[in-house]
């Protein structure tokens, strides 16, 4: 013990500062400042121009750091510190203004869901709510308070680090969602959330960690004040590819161009079978998908869930309640009317073999879907599959004349109903009817002037019908453009529109429908833009009566709202329509359909084609698909796994080379009563992972017979002599030579390999141990051999 006193008094001992001092929480509190300042800017971004500036933000945050600091220094007193966030929490509100500071939130929740809706393009309601300018800075300062002491409290006092990393991680997340990302505030939360994982205890390190946090937000502020502040395109494309990827892993790649005219050419994918239908009767069907609301820029997107706002808003809820559905209006229309007018009841079954599962195919006739919890209506625009990979196989119900559309005309009861229930149909689809003409009809004024050049000035018509709108249509563009499937590519800064009527001349399909959508809105008449499949009723069936559809039936065609009966599809693509000899043909003569022959002994019945009856005969044909399906599923699934595991251990396997090359040549440096500190932890560290409960000083004996039994590369005795050096060291404040050290790492490394027969939940185990962190702080040792003494 002489000896051991004399060595004391020679060798400078290691300061390790004991937790609570005001430099142990430096390294944590830059972070927690980072992060807290970079949720704070994301709330401004998504304020806008309302945003009451940085100075209020900024006395927000220093303030709440300054009662975080006080309630620590009393802390560290021994004097009570308990409640002191929540009443300068407090005393912060009552000055701001308690019922402004409400307000100020108010508007924010307005202003949030105005950006989301109009991000993911919803039919939320809007929000009555305004905010002034003193309402914004109340809210603020009392927000930034409250968001320090929370992170502070979090991840600073109680070391949720993980959680640190998930709030940055929405912090970023949530303005790309709400489609106000601003590269400032990334930047902070990056830095904040690599600080984290920095912090450190060490008296010789944190200054070291602070410069490095620093220079990370150095790193990623740099580009981002560079970079364009509207916003970055990198993540704009980044965001639309991952929605894309996820788009297809769920639905399968989508063939139809969803209304984009630069990528015509690509409507006739290809001969690969995409659907698979079985009819009752023999007649033209178009099974629609996508349905565009609104022209912009060379593309046709859904109507706005702006439209359902506003006067609008409920009208949806309401038509419901009236049992009136715009989906299977038609339908619904047929039903209500004289029992000799109306169409027999044509069922069909769709089996998905290529297209997109997202979309259930249907024709504007439909009444109903018979496949039960297949489908949910998107507004008054089309059918959506429910499921979290779609729907393969429907079956469905629809009501349609045989005729085309232009030939359709109104009853009478419709402007005179008799029963009750024509008298609600006739007071619901009033109401919608406004709904169409205000939405339907709307074309910007170049477009206007264009189609009134083009159709209308020279229209010697003197009706203003559906029949004679589209008999002027037909006339014109047969005069003026050519038909091609593919037809060249339409310059980026050209309107495909214009480009097809005057300069390319020749189009396909879509270039076909949409010019005739905005032919018909400038004539007053309500249309819509449409993309889908087309069955024509001389397609060609096996001997089960049923149609094989390609990507080459892909089309695109017009839909037109007839006043009292719903949305019915025309055509003007050449090949598609009747001459005007046939259709005046058609007039006189009666509505008749044919029968499918293949099904004329076995009508297709709801059970059939829900696929429950038949069951021993049909058994393969029900069974084959579905175990088709699931098998692709597993399959994609097992590969999405695989490569998912791929990518962790490669990262796992990065990660380890990151800890174990830098960490030797930092233990090279360290001071050695550190080095050897952490060495005895990472070596209790390892017996934890074995199972075995080991602590310094506490049964070394049986713990070392255990280790000698258990591990055949540790001889007897070997683990008591580790003891003995790592108390001389700590208990006796004596540093080891060199070969003793060697002794100690010797040991470790024993601790660290497989023993034979360990499964690999333990070599994984022992393989990724040494990227957890290790407490090297002095800890009271309640089993010590020294202490005892």
């Amino acid at each position: 013990m002489k000896n051991w006193n004399n060595q004391k008094q020679q060798i400078p001992t290691l300061e390790i500062l004991p937790e609570g001092t005001k430099l142990t929480g430096v390294t944590a509190a830059i972070p927690v400042f980072f992060i807290a300042f970079g949720i704070m800017e994301m709330l401004q971004n998504i304020w806008g121009d309302a945003a009451p500036g940085h100075l209020v933000l900024l006395i927000g945050l220093a303030f709440g750091i300054f009662c975080c600091c006080a309630a620590e220094v009393l802390k560290q007193k021994k004097k009570k510190s308990n409640g002191i966030q929540i009443i300068s929490f407090a005393v912060v509100w009552l000055l701001a203004g308690i019922p402004q500071s409400i307000r100020g939130l108010q508007g924010f929740w307005r202003i949030t869901a105005e950006r989301w809706s109009a991000a993911r393009d919803g039919g939320t309601a809007a929000y009555t709510a305004i905010a002034g300018i003193r309402e914004i800075r109340a809210v603020t300062l009392v927000v930034s308070v409250l968001v320090m002491e929370v992170l502070w409290m979090l991840l600073l006092k109680r070391k949720h680090r993980t959680l640190g990393s998930l709030i940055c991680a929405a912090g970023i997340l949530i303005p790309l969602l709400l489609d106000v990302f601003h590269p400032v505030s990334a930047a902070f939360l990056s830095a904040g959330m690599i600080g984290l994982r920095l912090g450190s205890k060490s008296h010789a390190q944190w200054k070291s960690n602070c410069a490095g946090l620093l220079a990370c937000l150095l790193v990623f502020l740099l580009p981002a004040i560079l970079l364009p502040q509207e916003k970055i395109p990198f993540f704009t494309q980044l965001l639309g590819d991952t929605k894309q990827k996820i788009y297809e892993i769920r639905y399968g790649k989508d063939g139809l161009p969803e209304g984009n005219l630069y990528e015509a050419d690509t409507l006739h994918a290809g001969e690969e079978p995409v659907l698979a239908i079985r009819s009752e009767q023999k007649k033209n069907l178009y099974f629609k998908g996508y349905v565009g609301g609104t022209y912009a820029n060379g593309v046709w997107e859904p109507l706005s869930g702006e439209s359902y706002r506003g006067t609008s808003s409920g009208m949806l809820e309401w038509l419901a309640k009236k049992n009136f559905d715009p989906l299977t209006q038609t339908a619904q229309y047929y039903a209500l009317g004289d029992e000799e007018d109306k169409p027999e009841a044509n069922r069909v079954y769709v089996e998905n073999t290529g297209a997109s599962r997202y979309y259930i195919y249907a024709p504007a006739s439909l009444e109903k879907i018979t496949t039960r919890g297949a489908a949910s209506e998107k507004k008054d625009q089309f059918l959506a599959a429910k499921g979290l990979f779609g729907k393969q196989n429907y079956g469905m119900t629809e009501v349609s004349s045989s005729r085309p559309a232009e030939l359709v005309v109104a009853g009478s009861w419709v402007e005179n109903p008799e029963t009750e229930e024509q008298k609600t149909y006739s007071e619901a689809e009033s109401v919608y009817r406004t709904f169409v003409y205000d939405h339907y009809t709307a074309v910007d004024q170049t477009m206007y002037d264009k189609m009134q050049e083009v159709f209308w000035e020279e229209d010697p018509s003197e009706t203003d019908g559906i029949y004679s709108a589209l008999g002027r249509i037909r006339k014109v563009l047969e005069s003026r453009v050519t038909y091609s499937e593919n037809p060249g590519a339409i310059p980026e800064d050209e309107d495909p529109v214009f480009w097809f009527l005057d300069e390319s001349k020749e189009g396909n399909a879509m270039l076909y429908a949409s010019t005739a959508v905005e032919a018909l809105r400038a004539k007053g008449i309500p249309a819509r833009y449409v993309e889908g499949y087309f069955l024509s009723e001389s397609a060609p069936t096996g001997e089960k009566g049923q149609a094989e559809l390609t990507g080459n039936d892909a089309h695109a065609w017009v839909e037109i709202y007839f006043d009292g009966i719903g949305w019915l599809p025309a055509d003007v693509t050449p090949g598609y329509y009747y001459n005007v000899a046939s259709l005046q043909k058609m007039v006189g003569s009666p509505d008749s359909v044919q029968k499918n022959v293949a099904l004329e002994n076995n009508s297709l019945s709801a059970e059939q084609i829900t696929g429950v009856e038949n069951r021993k005969s049909k058994a393969g044909e029900a069974v084959l698909p579905v175990l088709r399906s699931v098998s692709l599923f597993l399959l994609g699934l097992l590969g999405v796994l695989l490569i998912l595991l791929t990518l962790l251990v490669i990262a796992a396997e990065a990660a380890r080379i990151i800890c174990l090359g830098p960490a030797a040549k930092k233990q090279q440096k360290e001071r050695p009563g550190r080095r050897i500190r952490r060495t005895e932890a990472r070596i209790y560290q390892y017996l934890c992972l074995w199972g075995i409960d080991a602590g310094l000083g506490w049964e070394t004996a049986a713990t070392d017979a255990e280790l000698a039994r258990r591990f055949p590369a540790v001889e007897p005795g070997e683990y008591t002599r580790v003891c003995h050096l790592i108390e001389k060291h700590i208990y006796g404040e004596i540093l080891l030579s060199p070969y003793e050290e060697r002794t100690l790492n010797h040991f470790l490394e024993k601790l660290t390999e497989p023993v034979p027969g360990c499964r690999w939940k333990m070599r994984l185990k022992l393989r990724y141990a040494c990227l957890r962190r290790v407490n090297t702080k002095k800890k009271k040792r309640k089993h010590s051999a020294f202490q005892q003494k």
